[in-house]
């Protein structure tokens, strides 16, 4: 049920989001939407204005970037950040 937004904007207006175990999820919508923003506040880049991330049944709201990676949690953005040599499902 994660809130965000910039500033005193919010954006995102409490979504929640369950992918089951080895699952898969996309998240589309128009130019403007706040996938980014939704997923940058999934990896701890942006800061939420109230709910929770649970990742595997664990509250990870309040951990850092680098400790969400550690429990299996990334954030690559679009672009050059990709990794060629892995599959579309890998990366």
């Amino acid at each position: 049920d994660v809130r965000t937004g910039y500033g005193r904007s919010e954006v995102i207006h409490g979504v929640s989001i369950e992918v089951p175990v080895d699952g898969v999820a996309a998240v589309m919508g128009h130019n403007g939407a706040g996938k980014t923003t939704l997923l940058r506040a999934a990896g701890a880049f942006q800061k939420s204005h109230g709910g929770k991330v649970l990742f595997n049944g664990d509250d990870i709201t309040k951990l850092r970037p680098s400790a969400r990676v550690s429990r299996g949690l990334a954030y690559v953005p679009q672009g050059q950040q990709s990794f060629g040599q892995l599959t579309t499902a890998e990366n």
